[in-house]
């Protein structure tokens, strides 16, 4: 299976333009609580069994994690529930959007 992944600075960009994709930060609650993506929404990996069913597949899903690991998982996982969807790792997770993005903020 192919790992597709975006760079948090094409994120970055296509937020700029826009556009809206979906966003799903895997992490645990308490690492959202701290700092995530403008826009995110919290649905740790160990519920994605359970709630994947709330993901908007008609649109590219983000999946963002602290370093890149948990959100590969995340998309292998959603490939086999939806072959047709359009999911991407985010690459370097929030680490390396702390270091090329956030000293951009505010998006919106």
């Amino acid at each position: 299976m192919l790992i597709r992944t975006i760079s948090a600075t094409d994120l970055y960009e296509l937020l700029l333009s826009g556009e809206r994709p979906e966003m799903i930060d895997v992490r645990e609650p308490g690492e959202f609580s701290l700092g995530h993506i403008p826009g995110s929404k919290s649905l740790p990996l160990y519920q994605i069994p359970n709630k994947h069913t709330n993901i908007n597949t008609d649109a590219d899903v983000i999946l963002i994690c602290q370093n890149g690991i948990r959100s590969v998982i995340a998309q292998k996982y959603l490939e086999i529930k939806y072959p047709v969807g359009r999911f991407y790792a985010l690459s370097g997770g929030l680490h390396f959007w702390s270091l090329s993005v956030d000293k951009h903020l505010p998006l919106y």
